[in-house]
């Protein structure tokens, strides 16, 4: 058999309140349904394009797969082998794009594992993990009634049992700080993580920031300059001793390899949609693993599609947290997975796990 129908469906997917953070503020999440077609068996994908990330948009997304949907078309989908010749021939013909290559692989995992009777992690030889523990992480915060909402957060992440909070930051220094200082003034001891997307520019901006926060106990700051800021990155990371995770900076194992040569971090967030699929987090996965670099589960938020996505790709490594949390999302296009307070389980259904509405 072969791959038959390969189509594309614009999804807006509406938040329960806008997601802001230092770059963007976003209600509904402008992405793409992918889905492939065999024997009448559907895979379904979801690409999760983001200008300031991917450099992608709805339209481009659509654009690329149908320029690429010739070359693949009758290609056979029998195994793991002939997904990865159906990528090769996509990054034969398409540079970048990586949230269109990864909406695309979704889908063909998704009707492989369907054609095997087999959950995606186990094609792609994933341990045997039957759940995982989420952070629990925050947008921005009121300003104008901060310790009260930081209160209220904090309570919130205790009854959820909590192990790892985020928040994000890199608006507005001052508030940066107060958000700090009441965390610890409410909850000494958890571990905290500061999401910046790039909010503090460069190493000159950032040093005030780092030098303010060595009290805190800082678990981590993500990505505090500019993505390929990987000079300042390392500095901040060698003179504070704050440990700096890059984010926005890493989608292609040649950027891994560049932040391991420029020592810019101690810790990557790998995302499924940003850096191209499954198989592209692999190779990041083993690199890092080979190197001692740490590296966690992030994502872009996203429906159950890619959140189940996700979960198999938490089965291929040994990530240090899981930031994959889609209960920002107001209406979900799919339905089939299981999650209690931050405790998710690795879906065991056939493909993704999930089933939407065609």
């Amino acid at each position: 058999m072969a791959l038959e129908k390969i189509e594309t469906k614009k999804n807006f997917i509406p938040l329960k309140e806008p997601f802001k953070y230092a770059l963007a503020s976003m209600t509904e999440l402008p992405y793409v349904l992918v889905t492939v077609t065999e024997n009448n068996i559907i895979g379904i994908g979801e690409s999760s394009p983001a200008p300031d990330v991917t450099g992608e948009t709805q339209e481009s997304v659509i654009n690329i797969i149908n320029f690429i949907k010739p070359l693949i078309t009758g290609k056979p989908v029998e195994n793991k082998k002939d997904i990865e010749n159906i990528l090769k021939i996509l990054d034969a013909y398409v540079s970048n794009n990586q949230a269109a290559k990864s909406g695309l692989e979704m889908a063909l995992f998704d009707l492989l594992g369907k054609k095997k009777n087999l959950p995606v992690y186990k094609i792609l030889n994933g341990k045997n993990k039957k759940e995982i523990k989420l952070q629990k992480t925050f947008g921005f915060l009121n300003e104008n009634n901060l310790e009260n909402e930081v209160r209220e957060s904090i309570a919130e992440a205790k009854s959820l049992g909590a192990e790892i909070i985020k928040y994000k930051v890199g608006l507005n220094k001052k508030y940066d700080l107060d958000l700090v200082k009441f965390i610890r003034k409410y909850n000494p001891k958890i571990k905290i993580v500061l999401d910046v997307n790039q909010g503090w520019k460069n190493f000159k901006k950032a040093s005030p920031m780092f030098s303010a926060l060595k009290k805190y106990n800082i678990s981590w700051i993500e990505q505090p300059v500019l993505a390929y800021d990987y000079e300042g990155s390392a500095a901040l990371k060698k003179k504070y001793k704050i440990p700096v995770m890059i984010d926005e900076g890493l989608k292609t194992i040649s950027d891994c390899k560049l932040i391991k040569i420029k020592k810019a971090a101690n810790l990557v967030n790998i995302k499924i949609t940003k850096v191209g699929g499954f198989l592209k987090a692999k190779e990041i996965i083993d690199f890092c693993d080979k190197n001692e670099i740490k590296y966690m589960l992030g994502d872009m938020v996203h429906s159950n599609i890619a959140t189940a996505a996700n979960l198999h790709l938490a089965t291929l490594g040994n990530f240090v947290s899981y930031d994959i949390d889609n209960s920002r999302v107001k209406e979900d296009v799919a339905s089939g997975l299981q999650k209690n307070n931050l405790i998710y389980k690795i879906p065991q259904d056939p493909g993704l796990g999930v089933s939407i509405k065609l």
